[in-house]
């Protein structure tokens, strides 16, 4: 079912439709129902969504089309408006749907905790806050009366592995300009579903993590609290394969050091593979108290508070540049919140 809402602002006319998001739409985050409970894996579902019936002015009056596309060797209505979605609108989703991802409610077919980082970071490669894409209208031979809409980008191919079905919104808001129409288009997850709090499941991870630092002295808890370091401590791996000053790369001497610390950053930030660096137990130390810190580019600042003798020791060079695993730029904004909140000048 869709519903349209029609408003003028301004000036200018505004219509929004809002169409919910059905498990026969999404591609990776299906649910195990009857039908599917004994097969390997899933339906991969329609990359069309239904808007309506072909003959409902809640769609027939919504898009234009006035162009053609050709998509899997046959030939669409295409529309030469421009789509879009908001960067910002599907990280606010994804860390919103963080608790469902993680402690799910539905009964997913799959683990879907395992590429929600995928996720994010695709997101994130985006250089643009609006990312636009165009849509067709993609009627079936068999159901010429429903109305449905695709798009062959990207980002709608992103869109579908992102969403949960029967708990989102899809919404759809058209600006008519007065040299073209545009459609944006808004991801939200119903309010039940959403916890603001930490679940459980990263409550318990971090609580591990406070018991291997007390614990770390127990050869034997250094290699079982690698489980409770858990998932933090493998996204730094898959960002970064060594302590940039000793060179040492076996996961049982490295700690997984935040840059922006777990009490102030959120769901997704907590678990980011670029929020921190893999070192040393004595180089997390100053890390982590703020008496070491980086330029984006690597560049090692010291504290004035760090004795001369332990910069002579631990051969701490100011002005070096190190090898921090930041050739993308998204250690950035925790190196940054690392300069001017926890280094200590």
């Amino acid at each position: 079912m869709s519903k349209r809402i029609e408003q003028y602002e301004n000036g200018s006319y505004q219509s929004t439709l809002t169409v919910a998001i059905s498990d026969s739409f999404v591609s990776r985050n299906k649910l195990r129902t009857e039908r599917n409970a004994s097969k390997t894996k899933p339906s991969s579902g329609e990359s069309r969504i239904y808007i309506g019936s072909q003959s409902s002015p809640v769609a027939s009056s919504f898009f234009s089309f006035t162009g053609t596309v050709k998509y899997l060797k046959n030939d669409f209505a295409a529309s030469n408006a421009n789509c879009f979605f908001l960067k910002s609108n599907l990280l606010e989703y994804l860390e919103l749907a963080f608790k469902e991802y993680h402690e799910p409610a539905q009964n997913y077919f799959y683990d879907i905790s395992e590429y929600y980082f995928e996720l994010k970071e695709k997101l994130e490669d985006y250089s643009e806050e609006k990312i636009y894409f165009k849509v067709f209208n993609h009627r079936g031979k068999k159901d010429t009366e429903r109305f449905y809409i695709n798009s062959d980008s990207e980002i709608w191919s992103i869109f579908r592995k992102i969403a949960l079905p029967h708990i989102s919104t899809l919404s759809i808001t058209k600006s008519v300009g007065p040299n073209q129409d545009e459609y944006e288009f808004l991801l939200s997850i119903k309010e039940k579903f959403v916890d603001r709090e930490m679940p459980t499941v990263i409550r318990e991870i971090y609580e591990d993590a406070e018991q291997y630092e007390e614990e770390e002295t127990d050869a034997l808890s250094l290699v079982t609290s690698r489980k409770g370091q858990g998932k933090f401590k493998n996204r730094l791996l898959e960002t970064m394969k060594n302590c940039p000053f000793t060179g040492i790369s076996d996961p049982i001497l490295l700690r997984a050091s935040h840059a922006k610390p777990w009490s102030e950053s959120n769901n997704l930030e907590r678990l980011d593979g670029y929020n921190g660096l893999l070192l040393t137990p004595t180089y997390d130390v100053l890390f982590d108290r703020g008496l070491i810190s980086f330029e984006d580019d690597g560049t090692l600042l010291i504290s004035p508070l760090v004795s001369k003798e332990i910069i002579q020791k631990l051969n701490l060079i100011s002005g070096e540049t190190y090898g921090i695993s930041n050739g993308t730029g998204k250690r950035s904004p925790y190196l940054k919140y690392h300069r001017e909140n926890i280094f200590k000048q």
